[in-house]
Order: C-alpha cells, then sequence, then structure tokens
C-alpha cells in the first residue's frame, strides 16, 4: 500500500509540474497518466480524492474497505518543497488517520417504481 501510495503522488507531482496545478480528482491524474503511456494502480480504494491549498500544497484523501462493511480512512497532506525529476521530489508529508466510516451502498441505476410503467404484452 505505501508504495501504491508513493507512485500516486509521484504522478500527481508530474501533473502539477506539466499542467502547473494539482489534480482535480482522481480521474483526471489517470488520464493524464495513461496520456503518457504509464500505468498506476488505484484498484485498492474505495475513494480517492484530491483537495488543493495553494501552489505547492495539496492533501490526498483515501479509504479502502475494512472488515464489516467499514472504510479505513486516511488523509496525506503534501508540501512540495522543491522539484528535482532527475533526483526524485523534495516532499513533506504528513499523514492523518482519520476515523473509520461505515460504508454506504449507493446504486448508480435507481429507476423509481412510480416512473416505471408496465406494459402487458398482448
Amino acid at each position: 500500500m505505501k508504495n501504491n501510495i508513493s507512485k500516486i503522488l509521484r504522478m500527481a507531482s508530474i501533473f502539477k509540474m506539466n499542467v502547473h496545478r494539482w489534480p482535480k480528482n482522481a480521474a483526471e491524474l489517470i488520464g493524464f497518466v495513461h496520456q503518457q503511456g504509464w500505468t498506476v494502480d488505484v484498484s485498492s480504494y474505495y475513494t480517492l480524492t484530491f483537495e488543493t491549498f495553494s501552489e505547492n500544497t495539496f492533501a490526498m484523501d483515501m479509504t479502502w474497505p475494512a472488515p464489516g462493511n467499514w472504510l479505513t480512512r486516511l488523509r496525506v497532506e503534501v508540501e512540495l518543497k522543491n522539484t528535482l525529476p532527475e533526483n526524485g521530489f523534495d516532499w513533506v508529508l504528513k499523514t492523518k488517520t482519520l476515523s473509520p466510516e461505515k460504508r454506504k451502498t449507493r446504486s448508480y441505476c435507481f429507476i423509481e417504481p412510480a416512473k416505471v410503467s408496465r406494459r402487458k404484452s398482448a
């Protein structure tokens, strides 16, 4: 999991260097990564969100499934000190474990029963 977080942070930093802002969401970051011909695996996360604080600071909130229909939550606050592409990135990272959250059932294809008309075949 730690290596995966590091890779996502590296990709977000490369995104920042190329686009001159932090990614707005995981879909934008994944699209950028695929355009570059690279891969990043975010399949272990239930949610992955980004919040920008300043030009050099952002937070990445992630959740992943835990036993008993719960979600483990973590926030990584990132401050990019210097960009050193040949040697890596100079980051200051602060991690915060957030309180667990009950997983919500999501339905993306909900049709209200009152709006469904029942037709009988002739």
